[in-house]
């Protein structure tokens, strides 16, 4: 709460004084220093600072005034630049960037073929955008605009969402024209990559927000590039980009971006000179601003949380599709080429196709057999199974399922293999014991549809490798979810931590437990380690919980009532929850809304509800790249679909 500008006003009102503007502007810059933790070296330095936010708070309810009126189509806010001369945020977070040394470290033209895409695409939501991160007093935008980008790259290729070290870019590529805290271009830092095969993870590298000397180490990669792209110059090929490639390192004019605070930025003067690299993730279109382009930044939790809307389509607003860069990842083209070529004479001389596929699926999936006879056997498992999802699909393209299946990592095991791998013994009997309370919210509005990963309330999607250890990811999900709820920090949870210190809480590691009484160990503990700083092994070991690593912890457990409609306030209204369902019938699952009736015999799998919409629950899986990028839609409203809504988990924090 603003209890200092509550107080102040309270104050002014008790003592019968007149409560004027700037009364409410000294409130407020109180609570803005409070806010954004602000201390000044003298009260000359102060006095100043408070003139400049007044200045500032003028100008901002000047143009939400005109917002309120209709004739702008984005707000302006309050944030850390707040206390600031629009000269010195220029000079303190933006960069100077030559354009002529752009195109230096370019590779080639990417120009797409005309292609039809989607109304609106948002790559968080499938799982390709790290958290936001905050380049600080530096303008290092560069560095994170590369990142980000090979980010996504990486994860679409991989299935693996990797943090990436700008500290590794900053300290390293001072002879590709980068220089640090003084500015940089993206292109040129991939190019560093391409060159060095490699960049480090921002776990063993990590953000200092200074140039030091370069320690790089080959051990700890994270992603690599091939080549760098420049996309074409034009609003429409970048769309087809961000909708078929992922997210796209881009360059704007930031001059504007100040006081930012939500809505879609439109302004006629932005445009030159570009002096700030952002990360085009998504775009859309919006009923007020029209159409946008979702960016994400690197400066914390300013704007929408940490992202920002810029009009699209308005004669590239700031310049924004004018440096747009994509690296290139090396492709399997040999494997590629072998299997295309492979079906093509097979289907020419009608030979088995599914022995093709099957190669391809090895390759895929890093396939191995101990021997000949496992191989064959794999091999009619795998036929088997692609003659089933094959079935199952025409069917779908008769309009008689719901969903679609497709191969993965589970093609070549036998249903019963892949329950006794992947599936945990859950006795229900056993769910109430670490329930502190039953939540039953009272009847409220809620939206038609809700997405906490658009929200950034959701981490990458994880996995739990060939154990049964759902209930663990299941907990930390929905206690990530929590934890950023309250503190607006995303922090990944340890999954281990849970594996090897809750065995007294009837939890048996890769033999199967419930989230609910992870959550209850978490609490008695008070506390769980970040996964950083204990990370997932998929096998029991010993306790090795550190109080100093602690990532987040909990006050109750709660028990959402069993009742689709309140898991569904439930979800609206505080978050991401876990859910227990019976997963005897996904191993195949790829794609659309899964809807069985004969699911729901035997509650066996922990999942995350990360949001729903008109006839769906949004639920998040542990399975890697399974599914629809990790996740699948189950029915809702259908009663009680694999029992979603049955054993449903909240941690209070």
């Amino acid at each position: 709460m603003k209890s200092v500008v509550f107080l102040l006003i309270a104050l002014v009102v008790a003592s019968n004084q007149t409560l004027n503007y700037e009364d409410v502007l000294a409130a407020e810059f109180e609570f803005f220093k409070m806010d954004y933790e602000k201390s000044y070296e003298n009260s000359y330095e102060e006095k100043l600072r408070s003139q400049i936010f007044k200045r500032n708070k003028e100008t901002i309810d000047e143009h939400n005034a005109r917002y309120a009126r209709g004739e702008e189509t984005y707000m302006m806010g309050i944030n850390q630049f707040s206390d600031m001369l629009a000269e010195e945020f220029q000079e303190m977070m933006l960069s100077n960037v030559n354009t002529s040394e752009f195109a230096s470290s370019i590779d080639f033209i990417y120009a797409p073929h005309n292609i039809d895409i989607p109304h609106e695409i948002d790559w968080r939501a499938k799982g390709a955008v790290t958290a936001v991160k905050n380049q600080g007093e530096c303008r290092s935008c560069w560095a994170f605009s590369a990142t980000g980008a090979l980010e996504g790259q990486h994860f679409i290729r991989t299935k693996q969402l990797i943090p990436l070290s700008e500290q590794n870019l900053m300290d390293c590529s001072a002879r590709y024209q980068n220089y640090g805290c003084r500015g940089g271009w993206p292109s040129h830092a991939l190019k560093y990559v391409e060159d060095n095969r490699g960049l480090d993870n921002d776990q063993a590298y990590p953000y200092e927000g200074h140039v030091g000397e370069c320690r790089f180490r080959r051990s700890s990669i994270g992603a690599t590039v091939s080549r760098v792209a420049q996309v074409r110059r034009d609003e429409n090929a970048l769309a087809q980009v961000v909708a078929e490639k992922g997210p796209v390192s881009v360059a704007v004019d930031a001059r504007r971006l100040q006081h930012y605070r939500s809505g879609v930025f439109n302004d006629p003067i932005c445009g030159d000179p570009v002096n700030h690299a952002m990360l085009a993730v998504g775009y859309g279109h919006d009923q007020r601003g029209g159409d946008f382009w979702l960016l994400k930044n690197s400066w914390g939790r300013w704007g929408e949380e940490g992202y920002m809307r810029l009009a699209r389509n308005h004669g590239n607003m700031c310049q924004v599709a004018s440096y747009a860069i994509l690296p290139i990842l090396k492709m399997k083209s040999i494997v590629f080429l072998v299997v295309v070529l492979a079906v093509a004479y097979c289907k020419a001389l009608n030979y088995d196709v599914l022995a093709v596929e099957f190669e391809s699926f090895k390759v895929d999936y890093e396939r191995s057999y101990e021997n000949s006879y496992e191989e064959k056997l794999r091999s009619q498992i795998f036929k088997r199974n692609k003659e089933t999802i094959d079935e199952h699909n025409a069917r779908y393209a008769r309009g008689e399922e719901t969903y679609m299946m497709g191969i993965n990592q589970f093609s070549d095991m036998l249903a019963e293999e892949f329950q006794e791998i992947m599936l945990s013994n859950m006795n229900t009997s056993d769910f109430a014991s670490s329930i502190d309370f039953i939540y039953a919210p009272h009847n409220i509005d809620i939206p038609h549809e809700i997405d906490w990963r658009a929200k950034g309330a959701v981490t990458a999607v994880k996995n739990q490798g060939k154990c049964g250890s759902c209930w663990a990811f299941s907990a930390a999900g929905t206690l990530e979810g929590q934890h950023f709820l309250k503190s607006k920090q995303l922090i990944p949870l340890s999954e281990q931590n849970l594996m090897d210190c809750s065995a007294r809480y009837q939890n048996y590691g890769c033999r199967g437990g419930w989230p609910s009484r992870a959550l209850k160990y978490v609490e008695d503990n008070r506390g769980v380690d970040n996964e950083q700083a204990y990370p997932y092994e998929g096998y029991v070991g010993n306790c090795r919980f550190r109080r100093s690593s602690i990532g987040a912890t909990v006050s109750r457990v709660a028990q959402v009532r069993r009742d689709e409609n309140v898991l569904a306030q439930v979800v609206a209204e505080k978050g991401p929850v876990s859910v227990a369902v019976d997963a005897s019938r996904f191993q195949h699952y790829r794609g659309g809304i899964f809807n069985d009736p004969s699911c729901g015999q035997h509650v066996n799998h922990a999942m995350l509800a990360v949001g729903y919409g008109q006839d769906f629950w949004l639920i998040k899986n542990s399975w890697g790249g399974w599914g629809e990028e990790g996740y699948m839609r189950l029915a809702r409203n259908h009663g009680n679909m694999c029992q979603v809504a049955s054993y449903a988990v909240l941690p209070i924090v």
